[in-house]
């Protein structure tokens, strides 16, 4: 059986395929799941309804991706980024760069 990323069946060794051969939507181009994702599929391959892969972000995981204002790795509110990675009232945010080695 010859896999196929991006045609919205996840099969073989794909983890998701949401039917496009995009990055950073939750679901690569190889058919992987991005970090900060979860994928769920409907089905594995030879299912009479199969639908693609759907992505989502996960919130608490340390990593800000598509509609999260923040993420702080935690699913706490009232530390100024809420269980639901919207920054909370009072608080402002800014993504930390990175720091080069000494």
């Amino acid at each position: 059986m010859r896999v196929v990323c991006g045609q919205g069946v996840t099969e073989g060794s794909e983890t998701c395929d949401d039917g496009n051969l995009e990055d950073f939507d939750g679901c690569s181009r190889l058919c992987s799941v991005e970090a900060g994702f979860v994928c769920t599929s409907s089905c594995k391959a030879f299912c009479d309804t199969a639908r693609p892969s759907s992505c989502a972000a996960t919130c608490g995981d340390g990593l800000i991706v598509t509609t999260e204002a923040c993420d702080d790795g935690n699913l706490f509110s009232g530390d100024g980024c809420s269980n639901k990675c919207s920054v909370e009232r009072g608080w402002s945010c800014s993504p930390l760069a990175p720091s080069p080695p000494d």
